[in-house]
């Protein structure tokens, strides 16, 4: 043990000259790590930008969506001259408002009505529609607007014959409309026909006569007929805009530019009301002829996943070195007064360098390992991204083949020039479709278009091979569509192909085949997509036959991969980043916590050795000189200090990086000379370096370096006094980041972002409506060819619709983000409905719904909207699988245990015992012909028991194969006194 002997009078001396050299490290670092934590605010702030830009985007989309909608309704009643409450009943059942248009209560025609002609309108309206309408409320004026149709009605009932003119803000609202010619929206409003009384708003569009001119607001009054509308519950409108609001972003929307309770319309939040966001974005939006205040705040889970541990690394480890700093001035200064007599031991800074050096690698690697980790996790959801759009395009031009197919079964053949520009019109509507076919039931390839370039596949036999053979005839004999692998064509280059059987007069009429270009197919459906930043490789049974022109990183663990299901054919999707990807995601820490690490295990050993070996004031000293110049050298930022001549005393490694000086010898050189542009171009830096040496502290977030050889670099900067042991100037620490390339990136961010991905739904949607406008206006009127046309090009629209439904619901159960609106619900009613709502699909498969109730009423808390989702999912399934004519019984009673059973039973080829166990997973669908013909994407069931679930209940079945099944729910029912069995 060392022997110490220190007198009292040392002492204050010694602690005042430890303090004055600690506190310059304790300022570095103080800096480094105030740096870094604003580094982190910058970083996290632009990330909720993006949240922010992404939730108003989505907005916009939302609302311009349905404003689409009630356009399709301008355009019914302004073709047509007027219309019947049955039509207007088929063309918003078309466009199947609930499933489609989350958050619209309904879509409404409103009319403008004189006071004295009430009665013959009311009269008019009992004659030709059989409705006799209550106007309410009376008003005063002469002029009365009334809401003549609202669909879906058994939910709007308060709001048929109502007048809005009795109120000053919906009249507003509607003359603005009628005179600009444009759809505007309401103020803040409560709904008629909300139970509840929560805030909305109502979209109304104008109709004219589409004979007379509407140029001018008075033109517009006189052609003016009807108004299309919708009316809107906030919080049903805004949920669910993004994935990231509820969980990381909080919105909150007011009708006008004041933020108070009176003008709110919606406002989400899942964090305490005690708690302050650390960020926030307030911007006026002008919404459909309105200005909204939208207010987006950070949740606690988005704080907590953008915080990092740099900031606390930095500072642990510079207060560290200022702790050895300290250590250093006590044991050095104490040996030079010989007042301490120290016992040498040469291991001592082995041991020291061994054990620094251990705990830094150990540091390294969990750093390196978390941020793998973060890495793979976004590569890993592109990965998804990539799959989605690949798959969703591919298979619509798939769907595309499919339906020219059954025109062509439907017509029972085509002539050639029909079908000809029937094949231009596919080919120019999707690119990547080079080549449409017609092969004979011989197999022969007979029409091909376009026939320039394609001569040579003119009576071409496409039976190449006995699988091959095989796959043909097995899809010929059983109407399934089949696909190629991917091939090298005689055109030219590589393709797959879909072959689609086609009938005539019930027989085989040979095939309608698409040739799709693989590389065009991709350009085009990866076209906007992030591909710049990753390498994506497709294959086929091992085999690789799509590359992206990037490079991918050689790193195995950040390598993802996807199956793409495409019909009968399964595609291998991979994904890698590449260099320029993981060199912009990639932080420093783990490399600088490295350096760091070695450097202080070396300084340590230094420090222990220099220690043990000072015998002179003049040598402690310099050490202490030393020290200071390491820290400022090793310190993880650009950081240089400079005398009051602003000439370089010491400057960080990553300073020599940042401004090209690592050859260069610059301490004791004027700042001012080693860059001379600063005097020339940036005369007023020598004015903030001087007022910073006479104690200011400067800060600059960003500002533009002009170069000596004429380029541009971005800087953020913080200038900062520091003073000699007197309390003079001693001259300015300079701490500089080149931001260039963060700047960049952001703006590739920016442009990454803006890239809408909600581009499906709105098409099917629309095609729909259209189809079903066909089907109810002119059904009387179309052959049974046509006819039949029509009502298939309706159902594929409907399966498509459908599928993507499923996928979303899907995904936001796996986020957790399903919502559920819990009321208490008379169940018998409602089964009765929903049953009555699926019965045309139940004819279209030639069966029937018999439903046998034991019970007049029971009342469960159960989400109205997605129970009726997951009945209809049994409904559908049992009407699919039933023999033609056989009936589909659903049952209604209560057990003893007062809970409600629903059962629906089919007579159709059952389950076998095998599958039982996989029924209810996602995407799961019996193997065989029989049920694969069906039709389906295997998510229904799963969402069924998701949705039945969060009611507190069950879903149960039993199946015999060749006999049946029956499926049941089984609900907790409430309030027992009012549930009434059936004797």
């Amino acid at each position: 043990m060392p022997k110490k002997i220190i007198s009292e009078r040392a002492l204050p001396r010694l602690l005042l000259r430890m303090l004055a050299i600690m506190i310059i490290p304790a300022s570095l670092t103080y800096y480094a790590w105030h740096v870094a934590t604003e580094n982190l605010a910058q970083a996290s702030q632009a990330k909720f930008e993006t949240m922010a830009l992404e939730s108003e985007r989505a907005l916009r989309h939302r609302m311009d969506s349905y404003h689409q909608a009630l356009l399709g309704g301008r355009g019914l009643v302004e073709s047509a001259g007027s219309v019947s409450h049955d039509e207007w009943k088929a063309y918003v059942n078309a466009l199947d408002v609930a499933t489609n248009f989350p958050g619209i209560n309904g879509i409404g025609i409103i009319e403008d009505v004189q006071k004295d002609s009430i009665k013959e309108y009311t009269q008019k309206e009992l004659l030709n529609n059989n409705r006799l309408l209550n106007i309410h409320p009376d008003v005063s004026h002469n002029n009365y607007y009334i809401i003549r149709y609202i669909e879906p009605e058994s939910i709007n009932l308060p709001a048929i014959g109502l007048n809005i003119a009795f109120e000053k803000n919906r009249t507003e609202a509607a003359d603005r409309a009628r005179d600009s010619g444009k759809a505007a929206i309401t103020k803040r409003i409560l709904l008629v026909q909300d139970a509840q009384q929560t805030p909305g708003f109502l979209l109304l569009a104008p109709i004219y006569n589409p004979s007379m001119p509407i140029n001018t607001a008075e033109q517009r009054q006189k052609a003016f007929l009807s108004w299309v509308y919708a009316p809107f519950i906030g919080k049903n409108f805004m949920n669910d805009l993004t994935e990231s609001q509820g969980t990381t972003l909080n919105l909150e929307v007011h009708d006008g530019a004041d933020d108070s309770e009176d003008s709110l319309i919606y406002k989400n939040s899942t964090d305490s009301a005690a708690s302050t966001p650390l960020f926030t974005i307030t911007k006026e939006l002008q919404i459909m002829q309105r200005t909204w205040l939208i207010k987006w705040s950070s949740t606690a889970s988005f704080e907590s996943q953008t915080s990092n541990n740099e900031p606390l690394l930095i500072a642990v480890t510079g207060s560290f070195f200022t702790l050895l700093c300290g250590i250093f001035v006590v044991t050095s200064s104490i040996r030079n007064q010989g007042e301490v007599v120290l016992h040498r031991n040469r291991f001592l800074p082995a041991i020291g360098f061994c054990f620094i050096s251990v705990a830094t690698l150990f540091v390294y690697n969990i750093i390196l390992q978390t941020e793998n980790e973060l890495i793979s996790k976004d590569v890993k959801r592109e990965a998804e991204v990539f799959r989605q759009v690949i798959s969703s395009n591919v298979n619509n031009r798939i769907e595309a083949l499919s339906r020219m197919a059954d025109r062509w079964t439907t017509a029972e053949g085509s002539k050639r020039q029909y079908w000809q520009r029937d094949a231009q019109n596919l080919i120019t509507d999707h690119p990547g479709l080079k080549v449409v076919e017609w092969v004979d039931p011989n197999y022969q390839v007979q029409w091909v278009e376009p026939l320039l370039g394609n001569e040579r596949v003119v009576g071409l036999n496409i039976l190449f091979n006995e699988e091959r053979q095989k796959a043909l005839e097995g899809a010929a004999a059983h109407d399934k569509v089949t696909l190629t692998p991917p091939l090298d064509l005689v055109q030219g280059y590589k393709a797959f192909i879909s072959y689609f059987p086609v009938r005539k007069n019930g027989e085989f009429d040979g095939f309608i085949a698409g040739i799709l270009s693989i590389e065009e197919l991709m350009r085009d459906v990866l076209q906007g997509s992030n591909t710049s930043q990753f390498a994506i490789t497709l294959s086929y049974d091992g085999a690789p036959f799509y590359h992206s022109n990037k490079t991918g990183s050689t790193e195995t663990k950040l390598f993802f991969s996807e199956i793409i299901e495409l019909h009968d054919k399964q595609w291998s999707l991979s994904v890698t980043p590449s260099a320029s990807y993981l060199s912009q995601t990639q932080f420093i820490l783990p490399e600088t916590t490295l350096i760091i690490g070695f450097v202080l295990s070396l300084l340590i050993a230094q420090l222990i050795f220099t220690t043990q070996t000072a015998q002179q004031k003049t040598a402690l000293v310099q050490e202490k000189e030393n020290l200071l110049a390491t820290f400022v050298r090793h310190t993880p930022a650009a950081v240089a200090m400079f005398d009051t001549d602003v000439r370089y005393l010491a400057m960080s490694s990553r300073w020599q990086k940042d401004y090209g000086l690592q050859d260069k010898n610059v301490i004791g050189k004027s700042h001012y000379e080693v860059f001379p542009e600063i005097p020339i171009h940036q005369s007023h830096w020598l004015v903030l370096h001087k007022r910073a040496i006479l104690g200011e502290v400067i800060i600059s977030e960003e500002e533009p370096f002009l170069r000596e050889d004429g380029a541009i670099d971005w800087i953020r900067y913080e200038l900062h006094p520091w003073s000699q042991g007197d309390g003079s100037p001693g001259g300015l620490i300079m701490f500089t980041e080149n931001i260039t390339e963060r700047k960049k990136m952001d703006s590739m961010k920016d442009e990454f972002i803006s890239t809408v991905n909600h581009e499906l739904r709105t098409p099917i949607t629309s095609i729909m409506g259209a189809l079903g406008l066909l089907r109810a206006k002119n059904h009387k009127q179309l052959d049974p060819k046509s006819e039949k046309l029509l009502g298939l090009a309706y159902e594929n629209s409907e399966r498509l619709s459908y599928l993507v439904n499923d996928i979303l619901d899907t995904e936001k159960i796996a986020a957790g983000k399903m919502n559920y609106d819990l009321k208490e619900t008379e169940m018998v009613s409602l089964v009765v409905d929903i049953v009555e709502q699926n019965s045309s699909y139940a004819e279209r498969h030639s069966v029937k719904f018999v439903t046998k109730n034991l019970v007049s009423a029971a009342y469960c808390n159960v989400d109205a909207h997605r129970f009726n989702q997951a009945l209809t999912n049994l409904l559908s399934n049992a009407a699919k699988f039933s023999p033609t004519g056989e009936d589909v019984e659903i049952r209604i009673e209560i057990t003893a245990e007062d809970m409600l059973h629903i059962s629906v039973t089919d007579n159709g080829p059952g389950i076998s015992k095998t599958f039982h166990s996989k029924i209810f997973d996602k995407f799961s669908q019996e193997d065989g012909s029989s049920t694969r013909t069906k039709g389906g994407t295997g998510l229904g069931l799963n969402i069924t028991k998701t949705i039945i679930e969060a009611f507190a209940g069950e879903v149960s079945f039993v199946s015999t194969v060749g006999k049946g099944s029956t499926f049941s729910f089984h609900i907790p029912t409430i309030r027992g006194d009012r549930i009434k069995d059936i004797a």
